[in-house]
């Protein structure tokens, strides 16, 4: 079963042209699949506080990810 936070994180990866592979290994060079990512986009996991800081330093709209807002939202 998918996630909100899941589609979102999956929406952010397609928009910037990336397959699950490429995306792990920029968050981790070491990565030998993208099946992490899989478990995210599919909501069998969910990214830790240092998964998510390195999807941001990737270049990927946390806030987004999280909360569905952009980063110019009000959270109220």
């Amino acid at each position: 079963m998918t996630s909100a936070l899941g589609e979102r994180l999956r929406e952010q990866r397609l928009r910037r042209g990336l397959t699950q592979f490429e995306l792990a290994r920029k968050l981790n060079p070491n990565a030998t699949s993208g099946l992490v990512i899989s478990k995210w986009e599919n909501g069998r996991s969910h990214p830790s506080a240092e998964g998510l800081r390195r999807l941001q330093a990737a270049g990927l709209n946390v806030n987004f990810i999280l909360k569905g807002l952009d980063d110019v939202a009000q959270v109220d």
